[in-house]
């Protein structure tokens, strides 16, 4: 597919960002409500790497008023996800993309994908929040930050765009620190647009382009292939040992690539602002393992002791994912994964599962965690599991008709 256009790239006469703005600003600082955006650029393509861009205002949530100057309220490490509960893609009304627990999804997947690079992808988006003591902010990143594969997998450009994007609102304290002086604050958001970049082919390669496409779309060959971060989250933790089945919450019919589980405790909801959203607690988990159709992975026994700080194994796990997909760690500092790090903030449990069988029939696999603690896992634990998988569409021009392939 990429060759398709790569054959007509040098015909391309101009390729820039336009700004889109939602249907509506109602919903902007509404809570569980929804703001929607559509983008259509008529015969012309769009890159699938689209932005974001998001400026507003931390005030006192009382009157509303500017926050003192010695006030230490502060917008957590990759607030702007944690803004929304939940974002859904859809391309011709087909439901593509969706990601649920937008700021924990995006938080294990900015920390096991993305590099501390001066020009990559999260200096200006907040990753690493510079926001302290109220007042205006403003952000700039990639969609695909909050998670959503389509915009990072996907490389090619897609005609007729026709998407249609959700956000819906969640609550401010997801994404507010303060200290026990400071009011409790508000967030304002004054403006949010998508920035897609519009590629404009002349118009007898735009043709000749569009004719090759029909060809592929009559042989099923016109596809969107990503990957999907679906997170699930469970609560009510209990006891030294945790046995969830997610078969039947877990969307996709084909096997996971890779499940990221992650705990919180004593953190969200947090309605006095006191607690950091941003960090995870590693709860002294002793083993963990996925069992997928009645095969465990890992095999292994990890025998973790995170108060003793043998925890290397699991520390290793997590670089091995990136051997996998980002096969840049050893070039590029990476973002909070040195060990220290990783014990007190994202003690992200990383499991490959892309050794598997993969299931042939339209059923889906049993798929159960299991977890042992070494001690009582604490009061007000969260646990969230992350499963990697790969998604696949077949999209028919013609028809402007989307269908995913079973």
């Amino acid at each position: 597919m990429e060759s398709v256009y790569e054959k007509f790239s040098t015909n391309i006469i101009k390729n820039e960002y336009q700004n889109f703005q939602p249907i509506s600003i109602l919903n902007l600082n509404a809570i569980n409500k929804k703001t929607t955006f559509k983008v259509d650029v008529g015969d012309n393509f769009v890159s699938p790497q689209f932005k974001y861009y998001i400026s507003g205002k931390v005030v006192q949530h009382e009157d509303g008023k500017d926050f003192p100057t010695n006030s230490k309220i502060k917008l957590i490490d990759n607030f702007v996800p944690h803004l929304f509960t939940e974002i859904e893609v859809k391309k011709h009304n087909k439901l593509l993309d969706q990601i649920e627990y937008v700021g924990v999804a995006s938080t294990i997947k900015g920390t096991v994908s993305y590099s501390l690079d001066g020009n990559g992808p999260t200096i200006n988006s907040g990753f690493q929040s510079q926001f302290l003591g109220g007042g205006y902010f403003c952000t700039l990143g990639n969609l695909s930050n909050f998670g959503l594969g389509f915009f990072k997998d996907v490389k090619y450009p897609i005609y007729k765009g026709g998407f249609e994007l959700t956000f819906t609102r969640n609550e401010d304290e997801y994404a507010l620190h303060k200290e026990p002086d400071d009011p409790l604050g508000k967030i304002i958001i004054e403006e949010f647009l998508l920035r897609v970049p519009v590629i404009t082919y002349d118009d007898i390669t735009k043709v000749e382009l569009i004719n090759e496409l029909k060809e592929l779309s009559i042989k099923n060959h016109y596809t969107f292939n990503f990957r999907s971060w679906q997170t699930i989250q469970h609560k009510n933790l209990s006891g030294k040992t945790l046995n969830l089945d997610v078969t039947n919450i877990y969307r996709n019919i084909h096997n996971p690539l890779f499940g990221i589980v992650a705990f919180q405790t004593d953190k969200s909801p947090n309605p006095d602002q006191l607690k950091d959203n941003s960090g995870f607690n590693h709860c002294n988990i002793k083993n963990i393992w996925f069992e997928v159709n009645s095969k465990r992975y890992p095999e292994e026994l990890l025998d973790l002791d995170w108060k003793n700080s043998k925890f290397a194994i699991a520390y290793d796990m997590l670089m091995d994912y990136k051997k996998v997909f980002v096969r840049t760690y050893q070039e590029l500092p990476l973002i909070y994964v040195n060990p220290k790090q990783f014990k007190t903030a994202r003690p992200f449990y990383v499991i490959d599962l892309t050794r598997q069988p993969q299931n042939t029939a339209e059923a889906k696999n049993n798929i159960i965690l299991h977890v042992d603690f070494n001690e009582n896992v604490p009061n007000n634990t969260i646990c969230y599991v992350c499963m990697i998988s790969n998604s696949e569409f077949i999209y028919d021009i013609v028809n402007n008709t989307i269908r995913e392939n079973i």
